[in-house]
Formats: structure tokens, sequence, C-alpha cells
């Protein structure tokens, strides 16, 4: 699990906008500073979210155990994610 999260994580870095969040050069997509967080070092001010990497990793891992029968170990590390729906739900 911690291998595929590093990997989407330094993969999507490139797609983020110029306009995000950056740490040392690095665009950090779903990250950004909070006001109440000390900032003594540069990035101690940061919250990441990774809403959108969280939501790939998922769809990643079911694809992979359902077709090719792999298991992750380490899911417990993942966070849960609330679905969003526009509409009422029948």
């Amino acid at each position: 699990m911690a291998a595929l999260w590093h990997v989407l994580l330094d993969g999507f870095n490139p797609i983020w906008p110029a306009s995000r969040t950056v740490l040392a050069g690095v665009p950090l997509g779903d990250v950004w500073p909070c006001e109440a967080l000390p900032n003594s070092q540069e990035g101690d001010d940061l919250v990441p979210f990774h809403k959108l990497t969280q939501w790939m990793t998922y769809s990643l891992i079911e694809v992979v155990v359902k077709v090719m029968g792999w298991e992750f170990s380490g899911m417990e590390d993942m966070t849960g994610l609330p679905e969003y729906r526009n509409g009422k739900r029948d």
C-alpha cells in the first residue's frame, strides 16, 4: 500500500497547476497552508488532503485485486473517503 501511495503522489506532482502549493520546487496538489499552524520551517503550516490521489488509489486497488488477485498490506493506513452525490439517491 505504501509503495503504491508514493508512486501515485510522485507521479501526480507534474500535473498540478503552478498556482497550487509548492514546496522545494515540487507542486503538491491537494495541500493547503493553514494559518493556525506554526511556520518555523518551510512547509510546517501545510495540511495535506490528497483527496484526488486517494480516489485514484482506491480505484486502482479495486481493479488490481479483482483482475489480478493481488492483496495489499497496509490498507488500514488509508483514510476513508466520503461519497459525494448530486441529487437524491433512490
